[in-house]
């Protein structure tokens, strides 16, 4: 099952709505106005938040695998479980979030003409 990313247009007048999937065309709600939308490639966006996800997921099994090994070998250790997650917070958190807003930025904007 191929998941679409959601699509908002937004109208010169400062109507908005979603696109329907596959939509040739899409019309504002307030004035309108018809938009020519063959021009959309949602497959970039789509990559982009894959990675996301992918990043998000890497993070979670990380911490996971380290607090499980810590647990398997020492359970008297895992009193130091809040100063690991302290450590995550500080030091690889800004690190994703930077990196995040990165990917977010890079995200395209399409510029649609009136019909």
């Amino acid at each position: 099952m191929v998941r679409t990313v959601p699509i908002t247009v937004t109208c010169e007048c400062g109507g908005s709505g979603p696109l329907a999937a596959r939509s040739p065309a899409w019309r504002c709600p307030h004035c309108g106005t018809a938009y020519q939308t063959d021009s959309l490639d949602p497959s970039h966006v789509s990559h982009q938040l894959a990675i996301v996800k992918r990043m998000a997921w890497a993070g979670v099994i990380a911490v996971l695998a380290i607090v499980g090994a810590l647990a398997f070998m020492a359970p008297a250790v895992l009193i130091a479980t809040p100063a690991l997650l302290a450590a995550y917070y500080y030091s690889i958190l800004p690190w994703y979030r930077r990196r995040l807003r990165g990917i977010y930025a890079a995200l395209p904007e399409w510029r649609l003409l009136p019909q």
